[in-house]
């Protein structure tokens, strides 16, 4: 942004994305679980069930979506941490549910 000829103005972005995901049943019937959230600006997504130190890219945007892969019975938690595009890392939110008894096919 230029203010004259002689002086420009820059703005230093240092707030992390706000990422809010969408609840998930306490339990549920099938091994596989769609996730959704959307962030207040846009980012890049980093998503990790269980161990937030294993991280996979799953996106980028304002909202996102990642199915899980088939998942053991039990407690799960999915983490997701989102990352504007000036670096500002946000701290990781997460969701947990239970995968309950299933058979493939059915619900």
């Amino acid at each position: 942004m230029i203010v004259d000829e002689n002086h420009t103005l820059f703005f230093l972005d240092s707030i992390p994305p706000r990422a809010v995901l969408d609840p998930v049943s306490p339990i549920v019937g099938t091994p596989r679980v769609t996730l959704y959230w959307r962030t207040n600006e846009k980012s890049k997504f980093l998503c990790a069930i269980g161990d937030v130190g294993n991280v996979i890219e799953c996106g980028e945007g304002t909202t996102g979506s990642w199915t899980t892969p088939y998942l053991r019975r039990g407690p799960q938690r999915f983490w997701l941490i989102a990352e504007d595009y000036t670096g500002n890392r946000a701290k990781p939110v997460n969701v947990t549910w239970s995968v309950g008894e299933f058979i493939f096919g059915k619900q």
